[in-house]
């Protein structure tokens, strides 16, 4: 009985962090989004990658340090309101007003259940 216990305590897989999609595949998946959403120019691209490259990296930071340590809400704002601000400098008023309208697009994806990770306040 005691080994019963044993190999079923070992079966029991540890909750880590969930796996993000490669920077590549969020760009591309967003890059899609900000075409349709926010119609950008072909001179915008390269500095609105860069921007999201910067965002996805210092999310992936934060997000590594695993369950044990969760990031702080204010953390995660903090990175949104870094990508909003140098995308004021790349868009139009009229672009990043419909960014704006669809931010949450844009957004991680949000803890799931019994995850107690924070989530940010635009959610």
């Amino acid at each position: 009985m005691l080994l019963a216990v044993n190999l079923f305590a070992q079966s029991v897989p540890k909750q880590n962090s969930p796996k993000l999609p490669s920077i590549a595949e969020r760009w591309k998946r967003d890059s899609i989004k900000l075409q349709l959403y926010v119609n950008i120019n072909p001179e915008q691209i390269a500095g609105i990658k860069n921007t999201f490259v910067a965002f996805y990296n210092s999310l992936d930071e934060t997000l590594q340090k695993g369950p044990a340590n969760p990031p702080l809400k204010e953390d995660i704002d903090n990175m949104i309101k870094t990508r909003n601000e140098s995308l004021k400098t790349i868009l139009n008023e009229n672009q990043f007003d419909r960014f704006e309208t669809f931010e949450h697009e844009f957004m991680p994806p949000p803890p799931g259940p019994g995850d107690k990770r924070a989530r940010p306040s635009q959610l």
